[in-house]
């Protein structure tokens, strides 16, 4: 579990600013049931200035959580966390709050700071353990809901390949390795990699189609060779049994698909040689 990194639906910002919300009103309404203990006279001084200690210690909290989740999707987002690096960023969050919760009460009720500290931190460990269990269960569930759909999508890709008898479908995988489109080799006519993402070009009912997945060509490079898939240019692989010709242009080489709507596929100096080679041999 630990080398696993967390859902993508972890930095999707509605969830962000749905959690954020619901844990401040959660321990807005925890604020108005609990009564701090500050020394002789905590019950009366808490009471007096109750609505005051309650809006700003709601305000600590969707502060702390706003400016982290900010962070977390700002610095992340292209490399995820894994689950135990999350669950310590959760940790460093709880105890901020508690901090800033701590260093409000010293001042206000004229406190001992480090008298209140161990009670300030348990109280927000206590209390805070609550909404982000919450939120990490339904993290857990929409992400295995995702997996189930992408599974039924998966075996409805399969059952319609299937009349492909001379074809043993591709099955392209995302960075995690999961089934993310299935295709035989026949109707694929390129991939081309932007970032970490690659995208696949290939023919679904007689219209060209794109799809793209969050991997790599260096991670899909075993699966395009054993599928006659050739690597004409560092952002390309082309599937030569759909080339029209290839055309030499003052600029370089490129590749004309022998179907509309898709562009010519740039060949470099690198992979040339190889892939005329190929090409003469079909």
């Amino acid at each position: 579990m630990n080398n696993e990194r967390i859902p993508q639906t972890v930095y999707k910002l509605k969830n962000n600013i749905i959690f954020g919300v619901g844990t401040t009103l959660f321990v807005l309404l925890f604020s108005v049931i609990y009564t701090p203990t500050f020394g002789k006279n905590d019950i009366s001084a808490w009471h007096e200035h109750s609505s005051l200690s309650i809006s700003v210690i709601s305000a600590i909290v969707l502060a702390v959580i706003s400016l982290s989740r900010t962070l977390l999707l700002l610095t992340t987002r292209q490399n995820r966390l894994h689950t135990l690096d999350y669950m310590l960023w959760q940790v460093v969050e709880i105890a901020v709050i508690g901090l800033f919760a701590n260093l409000y009460i010293s001042i206000f009720f004229h406190c001992n700071y480090f008298e209140m500290l161990h009670v300030s931190l348990l109280v927000a460990v206590a209390v805070l353990i609550f909404p982000y269990i919450i939120y990490w269960l339904y993290i857990e569930l929409t992400d295995h809901n995702s997996r189930l759909a992408e599974a039924q999508h998966t075996i409805v890709e399969l059952q319609q390949a299937s009349y492909h008898d001379s074809d043993s479908p591709i099955r392209f995988v995302d960075e995690k390795g999961l089934v993310r489109l299935v295709v035989v080799p026949t109707s694929v006519i390129a991939i081309e990699s932007a970032g970490n993402y690659v995208t696949v070009i290939y023919e679904n009912n007689g219209r060209m189609t794109r799809f793209s997945l969050r991997n790599t060509l260096k991670g899909i490079e075993d699966l395009c060779h054993s599928n006659s898939l050739v690597r004409c240019h560092r952002s390309y692989f082309v599937n030569l049994n759909r080339v029209k010709l290839l055309r030499k242009d003052s600029d370089g080489i490129y590749a004309e698909i022998d179907a509309d709507g898709v562009a010519d596929i740039p060949v470099s100096k690198t992979y040339s040689a190889e892939v005329i080679k190929l090409f003469s041999t079909i």
